[in-house]
């Protein structure tokens, strides 16, 4: 079986490879190869891991990363607000 088809199976079973290939990367977060590459270089998104030779970047590293990426005003999200209970901020 070729890994394309591998990877179509783990989709149509709701799993996602933790472990992504460069392309697969920059699929992930909707940006060509070459723009994933130069935000690896800015530190934007996260260095790759090595796994017996091969680069592989983990799809937890880049969600931390996006996370952190700005929104078009220029505020970023609040980590406690996503942490914190919808009830910690009602006020009574």
């Amino acid at each position: 079986m070729r890994k394309s088809d591998e990877l179509k199976m783990l989709a149509r079973s709701g799993i996602q490879p933790r472990g992504l290939s460069r392309a697969q990367a920059a699929t992930y977060i909707n940006v060509s190869p070459p723009t994933f590459d130069l935000l690896v270089e800015e530190g934007v998104m996260p260095r790759p891991r090595k796994l017996r030779g091969r680069k592989v970047w983990d799809r937890l590293d880049i969600d931390a990363y996006f996370a952190r990426i700005p929104y078009d005003d220029g505020t970023t999200a609040d980590p406690a607000a996503s942490t914190s209970s919808v009830w910690d901020r009602v006020s009574l």
